[in-house]
Order: structure tokens, then C-alpha cells, then sequence
């Protein structure tokens, strides 16, 4: 099933259930709903001529549903319940407030990168769910930007990092990399690629708790 709508309000709920699959384009008005996929069904954000835009709400899974974006689809903010994938050799963008009550799967189980978040604009991470990022895969910011964006691992929110790219080198863009504020916790584990936080600016603050485990870098 799929939804395919330049613009789209959804006040209610959204569910996929058993093993069916929906999949949605264009700019979703998400405030006060909710997006669900139970049992094995699958929601998917995709890309294309209109990709998904999701602002507000909620995005939901329960057993063995799955919800994930596809190529150039974007949220902001929202809130995860459940868990959210972004797969290998795809991407999702995220604005403002992630408010993470669940597990964000940045490719952690799938192995070498990319799976990337990029990061529109200033982006904070609350609640107190998990984001784990898989070895060679990266938050950056999107191309051609005009400033450092900055992202926040909120007071509660874990981010686990098995050899991640957080920010980027000066390229031939110019200066892209990300200034990041830890108020969280930060776990380095151990990874084949080393963890390696790139920041300008302000470059990296820490308020909250970094462990560094066996073998990893820093």
C-alpha cells in the first residue's frame, strides 16, 4: 500500500500490521499523530521526486515491525518508540528535536557503512533511548552548508559508536564539520574502524559521561 501525496496531515494513527507494507512520500504534517508498524509489517520513508518529510509525531513499532528511511527522506521533530533503521547504502536527514524513547539502528547490525544521518540544521537528541552507529558510518552535515550545525546527545540519551564518523574533514565543500555537545553518554566500542568525532567551532563539549572500551580510539 502507499500514500503518495505532495502534502499530507495526519491526526490520528497510521498502522501496518502482519506483513504488509506501506510506503509514503512527500511532506507529512505528523503533529499529535502517529505512524505505527506491528508485528512484521514494514513502514518505509522514500525517496524519489517527493521524498518523505515527516514533522511531529510519533513513528512506532511494536514486535518484529520496522520502519526506515530511504535515501533523501527527513524527520523532525519527532518521537521514536520502538526502533528506527537506517539502513546501509542509504541515508536520512533530521532536523531540530529527536525526542529517542526506543533504538535508532544506524547500521550497527549490518556491518560497513554508509549509513548516514544528515543533519539539516541544529539537531538535539532527547529521551532516553539508544542510537547505535556501525563502523564507517557518519552524522555530517548536509552539502553546501553555510555554518556549523550543532547536535546535542541529550541529558539521558545513550549513543553507542562501534567505530563511527562523527562530522567530517574540510573537503573540497570547505569547512563542513559539525560542533557536537555531550550531555549524555557516549560509549566507544570496541570496532574495526576507529571513532573519530571531527568538529569545528565550538568543537566537542562534554557535560555527560564518554567510556571508551577495549581496543577502540578516540
Amino acid at each position: 500500500f502507499s500514500i503518495l501525496a505532495t502534502t499530507s496531515a495526519n491526526r490520528g494513527t497510521i498502522e501496518a500490521v502482519g506483513e504488509s507494507q506501506l510506503r509514503i512520500w512527500g511532506t507529512w504534517d505528523n503533529a499529535g499523530g502517529e505512524i505505527v508498524a506491528r508485528d512484521d509489517a514494514t513502514v518505509v520513508m522514500q525517496h524519489g521526486d517527493h521524498a518523505t518529510r515527516i514533522t511531529g509525531g510519533v513513528l512506532r513499532t511494536t514486535g518484529n515491525g520496522k520502519i526506515r528511511g530511504d535515501g533523501a527522506a527527513t524527520i523532525e521533530d519527532v518521537t521514536v518508540e520502538g526502533t528506527l533503521h537506517i539502513q546501509r547504502h542509504s541515508g536520512l536527514h533530521m532536523a531540530n528535536t529527536i525526542t529517542n524513547d526506543g533504538h535508532i539502528n544506524q547500521g550497527a547490525y549490518d556491518g560497513h557503512g554508509p549509513a548516514t544521518v544528515y543533519v539539516d540544521s541544529a539537531l538535539t537528541f532527547l529521551g532516553d533511548g539508544t542510537l547505535a552507529i556501525g563502523y564507517a558510518n557518519e552524522i555530517k552535515m548536509r552539502a553546501w552548508p553555510d555554518h556549523n550545525a550543532v547536535v546535542v546527545n541529550g541529558p539521558d540519551h545513550t549513543i553507542i559508536s562501534h567505530g563511527a564518523y562523527i562530522g567530517e574533514n574540510p573537503n573540497y565543500y570547505g569547512d563542513q564539520r559539525l560542533e557536537f555537545v555531550n550531555e549524555g553518554t557516549i560509549r566507544c566500542q570496541d570496532s574495526l574502524y576507529r571513532n573519530e568525532f571531527r568538529t569545528a567551532g565550538a568543537g566537542f563539549v562534554n557535560r555527560g559521561t564518554v567510556v571508551i572500551e577495549p581496543s577502540p580510539s578516540f
